[in-house]
């Protein structure tokens, strides 16, 4: 079976840059690749039947992306990703990986985007994450990832797309959150966060699309949130959210969209108008 499919492997890989080995129909798991060590940089094993990724077999290739999607992919992601040091991108995207993410994720420090999406991971998020000083896309949402979101996340400054949606997560929204400055996307619906919603948010400065709707947070919308001048999406609903509806939103003339139901707003809803832009409230 081996020789079978290195024999596959060389029909469907071809010598660029982007190596890429969906839909070859493969079957059992990746031979050894130190042959092809000098050009192979990129593999794609999206599509295939391949029951074990194995990982061991690509650490004599200088690997910068790597990316395994589908859910015909099973296991865990070994301790052995740490040697991947040229590491640019790693995605896992809606496979049947489970379990946790190893801390030797912290080792690959070349990072830039990390997609991590895949129903049946969990465990906590690793505080080793924050030694990723250049990813600028972290994706761990639709999975079971349990804890709290890492305070470490404030030295992942060059972020822009943060989306830990759809999880388990529980404790406060960390205050050093407000920190990532480029970030454009963060989604952190559909978890158990509780606690206030910090006014440190007010830091984000390029936010596009804020989403903490489906959580248990408490107290008031804060009015930071009216600095946010990017913003075109902001969703709340179904917390526990209370007091008044912030005039201060009422500046946001780039908004799109915002989401405050099933909340226990008082008071009255402040004038809009000048938001020609917002289509859904």
């Amino acid at each position: 079976m081996g020789i079978i499919l290195a024999l596959l492997f060389i029909v469907c890989l071809h010598p660029v840059n982007g190596q890429n080995i969906a839909i070859c129909a493969f079957i059992g798991a990746i031979p050894h690749l130190s042959t092809y060590s000098a050009w192979l940089s990129c593999p794609s094993f999206a599509n295939n039947n391949i029951s074990d990724a194995c990982y061991r077999t690509l650490q004599e290739c200088e690997v910068r992306e790597l990316h395994i999607v589908g859910p015909e992919h099973f296991g865990t992601v070994p301790t052995e990703i740490g040697l991947f040091v040229n590491l640019t991108v790693f995605e896992l995207a809606n496979t049947n990986i489970h379990g946790s993410i190893p801390t030797e994720i912290g080792l690959l420090h070349q990072l830039e985007k990390f997609d991590l999406n895949t129903g049946p991971a969990s465990g906590t998020i690793p505080t080793q994450l924050g030694l990723l000083t250049k990813l600028v896309r972290l994706n761990l949402g639709t999975s079971q990832y349990s804890g709290t979101i890492p305070s470490e996340i404030e030295t992942l400054v060059n972020l822009t797309e943060l989306y830990l949606d759809r999880n388990n997560l529980s404790g406060t929204v960390p205050t050093q959150l407000g920190k990532l400055s480029k970030l454009k996307n963060g989604t952190f619906y559909n978890n158990m966060l509780s606690g206030t919603l910090p006014s440190s948010v007010g830091g984000l400065a390029h936010i596009s699309v804020l989403s903490f709707g489906f959580n248990r947070l408490i107290g008031t919308i804060p009015t930071q949130l009216g600095k946010l001048v990017t913003l075109s999406s902001l969703t709340l609903e179904y917390n526990i959210l209370g007091g008044t509806i912030p005039t201060e939103l009422a500046q946001l003339k780039n908004l799109t969209q915002l989401i405050l139901e099933s909340n226990n707003l008082t008071g009255t809803i402040p004038s809009f108008n000048n938001l020609t832009y917002l289509q859904n409230v």
